[in-house]
């Protein structure tokens, strides 16, 4: 029984992570840009606008971010380059900026997390660094208890 419910908890794992863990689905040299997602944490600055300078933001469970002067703006699953070029041209359209330079960078990804559950050494949430090998995750879970079974 301890077996099968260990190979139910990594089969969980492999589902829940997807391809993120796989390197042979990319070709050689390929680097994933990170996408923006659910609950990241971002920080929001024009250049030679003090007021603007350093504003922190949650991705709402919509997808989308509250600035000031700005209605709420759609993110989800756009790079960090993405959301710039789509906040310097909602800066112009609203004629807040005449040419603003917008810097945009990740402060937390709360997106990029995954649960370890079973038989590890200190279950729970994980923050996705990169692309990374499944057993990296469970190493850095502190690796499988005695409880596991064997892997066959």
């Amino acid at each position: 029984m301890r077996n099968i419910a260990f190979v139910l908890a990594i089969g969980l794992l492999v589902l829940c992570a997807g391809n993120m863990f796989s390197q042979e689905s990319q070709p050689e040299g390929f680097v994933r840009e990170f996408r923006i997602g659910l609950w990241d944490v971002l920080e929001v600055s024009v250049y030679g606008e003090e007021e603007y300078s350093g504003i922190r933001v949650q991705v709402t469970d919509h997808g989308r971010i509250k600035l000031p002067l700005l209605e709420e703006v759609d993110v989800r699953g756009l790079t960090q380059g993405e959301l710039e070029s789509k906040l310097n041209k909602l800066f112009v359209e609203k004629q807040l900026f005449q040419n603003p330079s917008v810097t945009v960078l990740v402060v937390e990804r709360q997106s990029q997390r995954m649960s370890i559950l079973g038989a590890v050494a200190n279950p729970g949430r994980y923050e996705l660094l990169g692309r990374q090998k499944l057993l990296h995750v469970v190493a850095e879970a502190g690796g499988f208890t005695a409880f596991a079974g064997k892997i066959t």
